[in-house]
């Protein structure tokens, strides 16, 4: 980013590559073009973040149904 487009006073800017965490409902939206069906890790990235795709916490989720369904996607998203 150039100065002249900074706030007055910052002096530096930090970018950080953190996991972009989205659900499977958001995922068509986040990579347009990614073809990896499920949640996961993707190889795809987004602005160069790793993408996490996680299943939607919904209790009316059928696919991944109650929390022992969807828990093993969380434990290995805090891996990451």
């Amino acid at each position: 980013m150039a100065a002249s487009t900074r706030h007055p006073g910052v002096t530096s800017l930090c970018v950080v590559k953190a996991p972009v965490r989205t659900d499977l409902t958001l995922l068509p939206f986040v990579l347009p073009d990614a073809n990896e069906p499920g949640p996961g890790r993707k190889h795809a990235t987004f602005a160069e973040a790793t993408v996490f795709v996680l299943p939607n916490p919904s209790g009316r989720n059928r696919s991944y149904p109650g929390f022992a369904g969807k828990l093993p996607w969380y434990q290995k998203l805090a891996l990451m």
